[in-house]
């Protein structure tokens, strides 16, 4: 496939990565800004996160659809993926580059080491699939994340935009991302562990031990983001009912 070769893909993933960068400045020309960002000045954090739920969208939309035009794709993983496939890949690897370019220079390290180190492995991982021109489709399945992510980019706007966690929509959302994130975070990238294990005669060594590597620091960062998740939101909502319980029923204070 000719979008495969190393200088093709090299100038569509910038192009992609650009795409993004004009899709940032049309979002700070239109969009509308939460009095909480403006107060806490958070105009860079707002606008970032905003291009990753478009990102996620995009992606879990590409990669829905390349399961529509050929559901028996997670059977074959090394060969036949479409062009639809690979220009999907490509639109992800173009904002993951977008990303980590925005992370390094506007995010301080001890707050993104965990995207930058993401990012790297993402990109790395996507593009020796595109240029080889192999496991194309296992990029295809490791997209399905993202369907997670949009939630999850949800609960930072509302974080940002000072959305109350106890109030319903910001419930809801927890509730459906927690979900989300069980089926096609977790999943998925149990899923996709369990191939390489089966596979690993079959894989080339080189390509096997790059999925092993991204597969180690995907679940590492997953679990530890997993029990971030639970602890903030569902610790909170815990401490909120109580909270709400002793003030509807000062004898139980009195009496502690």
């Amino acid at each position: 496939m000719y979008l495969t070769d190393s200088s093709t893909g090299l100038l569509l993933t910038l192009g992609f990565a650009i795409l993004f960068k004009l899709c940032s400045f049309v979002i700070r020309s239109l969009c509308l800004i939460p009095e909480n960002v403006v107060l806490h000045k958070k105009f860079e954090r707002w606008f970032n996160i905003t291009v990753s739920l478009t990102h996620s969208c995009l992606a879990s939309m590409g990669c829905l659809f390349c399961f529509y035009l050929d559901s028996s794709l997670a059977s074959k993983m090394r060969d036949g993926h479409s062009f639809t496939a690979v220009v999907v890949t490509y639109v992800s690897l173009g904002y993951f580059v977008h990303d980590l370019v925005h992370a390094i220079f506007y995010r301080k390290l001890s707050s993104a080491w965990e995207i930058i180190i993401h990012h790297i492995v993402v990109i790395v991982s996507f593009g020796v699939a595109v240029i080889l021109d192999v496991y194309v489709n296992f990029v295809i399945v490791s997209l399905l994340c993202e369907i997670s992510s949009i939630f999850l980019h949800i609960r930072q706007l509302f974080n940002l935009g000072g959305i109350p966690p106890t109030s319903f929509v910001y419930r809801m959302n927890s509730l459906v991302n927690i979900v989300m994130y069980v089926l096609f975070r977790i999943c998925t990238l149990a899923w996709m562990v369990r191939w390489l294990v089966l596979h690993r005669g079959v894989v080339p060594p080189m390509l096997h031990s790059i999925g092993t590597v991204g597969m180690a620091v995907m679940t590492v960062i997953n679990i530890v983001l997993f029990a971030r998740l639970l602890r903030k939101d569902y610790g909170n909502l815990i401490k909120s009912a109580k909270i709400n319980t002793f003030t509807k029923n000062p004898e139980i204070t009195k009496k502690c």
